[in-house]
């Protein structure tokens, strides 16, 4: 027991039964074979789905940092919140796609690795929404692989406000001088950058867009 009853518990740092730390460095693995209610996050029991494996991980990381292992399959979107003092990482094998709007929102770092498709595909009229949107992300985002990220245009008799990319808020997002690409397709904006924040990537393609950049 450490001062004021905050004790350790395996990886984490605890306030009686709510985890508010880590200990150490650890992975995560989800798989479209997993399960959120039996799995534990780990390689022989994944979690299912990747909002899972982020609710395992307390918003002070203590310096240490956590790697999400993403197979192929098909996910919902999630969403990453103050997650702060620490590394967040994903490796995504065999090109996952995450549907909906994924948002990484007040995090220090965030690393992602390999190949993934993010897609956003619900008509939406009153708001901008993207497939994946990086949002006070201060330290660095840094992005190693290809990035395909899917939206959704305006068609006969519906609307839309979709974004394949958005970094805002004073995000610096930062790709692998060689091998960082990002596609944006079918969006009605396909990477917006706003907010004094800044982006690199390798190579950045379009199809589709009626706005590219």
């Amino acid at each position: 027991v450490l001062k004021g009853g905050i004790h350790k518990d395996g990886r984490y740092l605890c306030n009686g039964t709510t985890k508010i730390g880590l200990t150490t460095d650890f992975p995560l693995y989800v798989s479209s074979t997993g399960d959120d209610t039996t799995g534990d996050g780990s390689q022989a029991k994944p979690f299912r789905q990747i909002s899972k494996a982020i609710s395992m991980i307390p918003r002070d990381m203590c310096g240490f940092n956590v790697t999400i292992n993403v197979s192929a399959g098909n996910y919902n979107a999630f969403t990453a919140n103050y997650l702060k003092n620490g590394v967040l990482s994903f490796i995504f094998s065999g090109t996952p796609t995450i549907t909906g709007a994924t948002l990484f929102n007040h995090c220090d770092t965030v690393h992602l690795y390999g190949n993934v498709n993010f897609t956003y595909n619900t008509h939406r009229t009153s708001i901008w929404v993207a497939a994946i949107t990086f949002s006070n992300v201060r330290d660095a985002a840094y992005w190693s692989g290809t990035m395909t990220c899917t939206g959704i245009r305006n068609t006969s008799g519906n609307t839309t406000n979709s974004r394949g990319i958005d970094c805002r808020n004073n995000t610096k997002f930062t790709g692998n001088f060689d091998s960082s690409f990002l596609k944006v397709v079918n969006c009605e904006q396909g990477l917006c950058v706003e907010q004094n924040s800044s982006v690199y990537f390798h190579t950045i393609t379009n199809s589709g867009c009626n706005i590219a950049i």
